[in-house]
């Protein structure tokens, strides 16, 4: 899986995380959390993971939470 966080507001984010819910065919989700540090102002994280589906194919992945510190 490859992501792309960016910060679209007019503040620098000193801290973030981002959870990831990745739905199988299985029937079962399985969730991912990113973290991250200083993201400044239309500064973007770019990253990738990858997840054991134990046999399971991914049908979606959608974002599930987020948090940051203000």
């Amino acid at each position: 899986m490859e992501y792309r966080i960016r910060n679209t507001g007019t503040a620098t984010i000193p801290e973030y995380e981002v959870t990831f819910r990745i739905e199988t065919d299985a029937g079962e989700d399985r969730l991912r959390q990113v973290e991250g540090e200083m993201l400044r102002e239309g500064q973007s994280d770019v990253g990738e993971f990858e997840l054991d589906l134990d046999g399971a194919d991914a049908t979606d992945v959608v974002v599930d939470e987020i948090w940051f510190e203000e």
